[in-house]
């Protein structure tokens, strides 16, 4: 096995683009699943959603956070109690979310949440910190610029042994703003 390494110049730059060249060619990328999202029952998910974010909220003022982005999708799953067939051979529903010591916002494809799971997330009735505000996916990246600019503290996800964490666009997001200060 040979291993091939490059140093790079003191002077080089990344540069974000915004449309990905891959993108742009992929012309026959399959479709995302079509199936909608369901609850996941309380006898197998073992604490009802609005427990686990208390106690998440919990952790994130002990930690003296504002705000946590949660990108992997099991997270996801197993924090709101719901499950999906976004991808194969796992149950999960594609999705972000943003918990604060407030709110709780979704980003999702909202056609793929029926009505019970937003019975079950009280999507409807978000008059108090226990409603998931529903979003649209692709709108994660600017309602954070958005959001963030109220926040010190934010935890996100980094790499680790089978996640890799947050994307240079939710990481640019946060971080990127308060940069160019």
């Amino acid at each position: 096995m040979s291993v091939m390494c490059f140093q790079a110049r003191a002077n080089i730059s990344l540069i974000s683009v915004g449309l990905n060249p891959i993108d742009l060619i992929w012309t026959n990328r399959p479709p995302y699943a079509k199936q909608p999202a369901f609850v996941h029952d309380l006898k197998y998910a073992g604490k009802e959603w609005g427990e686990k974010v208390l106690d998440l909220r919990q952790e994130l003022k002990a930690l003296r956070m504002d705000a946590m982005v949660v990108t992997s999708l099991d997270e996801v799953a197993w924090l709101l109690n719901i499950r999906g067939r976004d991808t194969p051979y796992s149950p999960l529903v594609r999705a972000f979310l943003i918990v604060t010591p407030s709110e709780i916002h979704m980003y999702t494809n909202q056609s793929k949440i029926p009505r019970e799971v937003r019975l079950h997330l009280n999507t409807w009735s978000c008059h108090s910190e226990n409603c998931v505000r529903l979003h649209y996916y692709e709108n994660i990246t600017e309602d954070l610029r958005t959001f963030s600019q109220g926040w010190s503290r934010v935890l996100i996800p980094s790499d680790y042994m089978y996640n890799q964490g947050a994307s240079q666009a939710i990481y640019s997001a946060v971080f990127m703003r308060k940069l160019s200060i």
